[in-house]
């Protein structure tokens, strides 16, 4: 994920998920292609995870949203690269897990994150959803739920 000149890349090898990340610093790419580029071991992500969402902000955060961490175990987290502290990731707590579901940015800036599946998208469906809220990290559920379960929309 790409803001303000940084890459963020979470990693995941022949679908084990791991947590770790690399940076890649703008100063380092001189144009796009450069054979000479280098790549930065970034932080430790809290949590392994395949799979996930991830969200680059305006203000330069980008947070990764559910996916499966070890055992193909869906997860009901996210986390949090912030610029400031470039050595740390935020784990912050969802309402639901969100394995294969769907995400949208909605016109306020908040995300919408729907739907999804248990354990690398195996039945069953959720047809739960909630919003993300950027301003302050907070995840609210959404008043009811979705008709149907929603898997890999």
């Amino acid at each position: 994920m790409k803001r303000r000149g940084i890459v963020v890349v979470a990693l995941a090898i022949m679908s084990l998920a791991i947590a770790v990340t690399l940076l890649v610093v703008p100063s380092l790419l001189a144009a796009v292609g450069d054979a000479g580029a280098t790549f930065t071991s970034g932080p430790n992500m809290n949590v392994a995870r395949l799979g996930q969402w991830s969200v680059g902000l305006p203000d330069g955060r980008v947070v990764l949203f559910g996916g499966h961490g070890t055992g193909f175990v869906s997860l009901s987290s996210a986390e949090v690269w912030t610029p400031a502290t470039p050595n740390t990731f935020t784990t912050l707590a969802m309402n639901y897990t969100h394995d294969g579901g769907a995400l949208a940015r909605l016109a306020d800036g908040r995300y919408l994150i729907a739907g999804g599946a248990q354990d690398l998208g195996v039945a069953p469906g959720y047809n739960t959803a909630e919003i993300y809220n950027p301003a302050n990290n907070t995840f609210t559920p959404t008043v009811g739920t979705m008709t149907r379960p929603r898997i890999s929309q």
